[in-house]
């Protein structure tokens, strides 16, 4: 089985003034092929995984509508903004829940290429410099209640992943 996983579709990435990931047009597009993609996936039977800003499952707004439409048929990673580095902690969950649904291969996509879309990757993919090996155990350590032995296999397992550069805000970024 394949697994999307789908960063930061939120209608505050629309605003010209929050956010610098395109003109609001481009967000529009970008989010409207991520929502294409994903009601595809479903129908093929794979895994969705929705990062999201939110602690809990989002109850409306923030999401944007044709992503929200898509739930309840996704598997939804919060951020707890409770925690010390809620993104590492929120990359971590996912690749705990990919890693426990057997993913076979996963695809990345999604909102601020730079940090989050490639700090995901490299995560799934274990290929990250070597001082966020230690920030990611600091934070494990600290927030997720894994034994030393799960930090390091979530550390050192490599997954096959590949980034979906068509699919993110790479194609329109000006810095």
């Amino acid at each position: 089985m394949d697994g999307l996983i789908v960063i930061h579709t939120e209608i505050s990435n629309l605003d010209p003034n929050e956010q610098s990931f395109g003109t609001p047009e481009q967000v529009v597009n970008l989010f409207d092929r991520i929502a294409h993609e994903m009601g595809e996936q479903i129908k093929r039977g794979n895994k969705v995984y929705l990062l999201g800003e939110e602690s809990k499952l989002p109850e409306g707004e923030l999401i944007y509508p044709a992503i929200r439409g898509h739930f309840p048929d996704l598997t939804y990673v919060p951020m707890n903004h409770d925690e010390a580095c809620s993104y590492d902690m929120q990359a971590l969950r996912l690749k705990e829940r990919v890693m426990a649904d057997g993913i076979e291969r996963s695809q990345v996509t999604g909102i601020n290429y730079e940090d989050c879309v490639l700090s995901v990757y490299q995560l799934l993919v274990g290929e990250f410099y070597p001082w966020r090996v230690g920030d990611f155990h600091r934070v494990a350590t600290r927030n997720s209640g894994w034994s030393q032995e799960k930090i390091e296999e979530m550390l050192n397992t490599k997954l096959n992943a590949e980034i979906r550069e068509d699919l993110t805000d790479k194609l329109f970024r000006q810095d």
